[in-house]
């Protein structure tokens, strides 16, 4: 599939850089999970070459903040429209 949109986007590409993409792949890649993930972003991104993935391919990739002594507090409200007219307000008086 990767190969069909590079040459849909890049032109035809020849046996030996088929191979040497893999072999990139390889090298990137720790595992097979990884290698398959690197590739359905190149493919999804329309990439020329490919590229390591940030982070875990497995599970939810987003990081669960841990809990600290400092964040256990409540979270200030702001009305940002209302205080951009107070500012935009004392900014016209000047």
């Amino acid at each position: 599939m990767y190969f069909l949109v590079r040459e849909q986007n890049y032109g035809k590409i020849s046996d030996i850089q088929k191979q040497a993409l893999i072999e990139e792949l390889k090298g990137i890649g720790a595992d097979t999970k990884e290698r398959i993930a690197i590739v359905k972003k190149a493919t999804a991104g329309g990439y020329k070459a490919f590229y390591p993935t940030k982070g875990k391919t497995s599970g939810d990739s987003r990081k669960k903040s841990q809990k600290t002594r400092f964040s256990n507090f409540e979270e200030r409200n702001y009305n940002m429209d209302d205080l951009e007219r107070q500012l935009l307000g004392s900014e016209l008086r000047k």
